[in-house]
């Protein structure tokens, strides 16, 4: 937002995106409590919980757990956020390791996933229930966009906040959180009960299939819901889980590398490619739509290549790995810290905390 904009007092709808990337959620997470410190400094606040202040929220896979963690309720407090991003990327420091355990049995006999889902999904169901217990997506603070694809019927399938007063569109924000992140060979397909029409059962993928950033999905929907009528009336902040390259030392996949692959070499390569394709895609249309409006500085995408020395797989959650994922969402904050601190100015003045 600009200085013109600030001035002006004029009132942004703020948008909230993040990729999925599995145990790599470490890295938004990390970027977040950065600009939650700083909005809690602008606002005098060191208790404030960021999921209050924006009015959308959206994410894919690991990005849909820190969404749901940033606008679950506090049964306390009602209005509220029970968790702060802090506790967000405490969840996955704490219970990482647990969640990708490769020493697991199950893991094992799968054969890493060749012959069948890669982990248990016990471990995180156990975390989600901890976390979210039997909160509903209509009771979210703020309304909340996040993707899956129901396999039954063969379509991306969105659960929205918003959307959730009508009962089938309600769901327990765990099943909202193991839909989305039941991502092929690593985890078992979820089953999403229908709470309108039981016993119906929906079967859920990883929305990271079709939208592993759901950037544009987030601005379609706040357009569609007429919270927006063009780029200049949002700020869309897009969170991304490290840019991935495989390949021989992480440098890209060469042709002589990868001319003869057949159906197993191309696996797990290939559903790569498809998760950082359609993340890159996205950024790049969101950019030419903003820049078109005459309004570049509404969009901020902050990512940044995974260095050497720091695993890129979904599910390298060693203690050393998750260190230097952390590290790595430092770096990027520091790099991004003027930009963060700008939004954290324009969210309190869009809330009409400050002048």
């Amino acid at each position: 937002m600009t200085q013109t904009d600030a001035q002006a007092g004029k009132k942004k709808f703020h948008i909230l995106a993040i990729d999925g990337g599995g145990i790599r959620g470490i890295i938004p997470a990390t970027v977040l409590v950065r600009l939650e410190k700083l909005l809690g400094e602008e606002l005098g606040d060191p208790e404030l919980k960021l999921g209050e202040y924006f009015d959308l929220v959206s994410g894919t896979s690991t990005g849909g757990v820190i969404s749901c963690l940033m606008v679950t309720p506090d049964p306390a407090r009602p209005g509220r956020a029970k968790y702060s991003v802090q506790d967000a990327l405490n969840l996955y420091l704490a219970n990482g390791a647990a969640i990708f355990n490769k020493h697991n049995l199950h893991t094992v006999l799968s054969l890493d996933g060749y012959r069948d889902e890669r982990y248990p999904a016990g471990p995180i169901e156990a975390v989600f229930q901890k976390y979210f217990g039997d909160a509903q997506l209509k009771d979210l603070i703020r309304p909340t966009l996040i993707p899956a694809f129901e396999t039954k019927e063969y379509r991306p399938f969105f659960f929205t906040q918003h959307d959730a007063n009508r009962p089938e569109y309600n769901f327990l924000v765990r099943t909202v959180t193991r839909s989305t992140t039941a991502a092929p060979t690593y985890f078992e397909m979820a089953q999403a009960p229908d709470m309108a029409h039981p016993p119906t059962i929906h079967p859920m993928v990883d929305g990271g299939v079709f939208a592993n950033n759901p950037a544009m999905c987030a601005y379609v929907e706040a357009y569609a819901q007429k919270w927006i009528a063009s780029p200049a009336d949002c700020i869309l902040l897009s969170v991304g889980t490290g840019i991935t390259t495989q390949g021989v030392n992480n440098e890209g996949i060469s042709y002589d590398e990868a001319k003869s692959w057949g159906n197993i070499a191309w696996t797990g390569p290939l559903i790569d490619i498809l998760y950082e394709g359609a993340s890159q895609t996205i950024d790049y249309q969101l950019a030419h739509l903003f820049k078109a409006a005459g309004h570049p500085h509404c969009y901020t995408r902050i990512n940044g290549a995974i260095p050497k020395g720091i695993s890129q797989s979904l599910d390298a959650a060693d203690e050393e790995n998750m260190r230097k994922l952390q590290e790595f969402g430092e770096n990027l904050a520091d790099q991004y810290e003027a930009t963060l601190c700008r939004m954290a100015h324009d969210i309190a003045v869009s809330h009409g905390k400050i002048g």
